[in-house]
């Protein structure tokens, strides 16, 4: 999950956990190392800003991780 501290983050953090088929494997934010994820996730959920969810989507794609973006007020 990235954007896990805000409002939408911590509401899929927790819908996240308390499935009991699926296993939340990291709790990051903005400036975090999103390349991190690869070997680690299957999908991230990107609930940021904009400018930073463009670099996140980039930078999942390039590590092989799946992106799910509910960011809002992106072009």
């Amino acid at each position: 999950m990235i954007g896990a501290a805000g409002r939408m983050g911590r509401t899929v953090c927790d819908a996240v956990e308390g499935a009991a088929d699926l296993e939340l494997v990291a709790r990051l934010d903005v400036g975090d190392d999103v390349a991190a994820l690869a070997g680690q996730a299957d999908v991230a959920v990107d609930f940021t800003v904009p400018d930073a969810a463009e670099t996140n989507v980039a930078a999942l794609v390039d590590a092989g991780v799946h992106a799910v973006v509910g960011t809002t007020g992106w072009d």
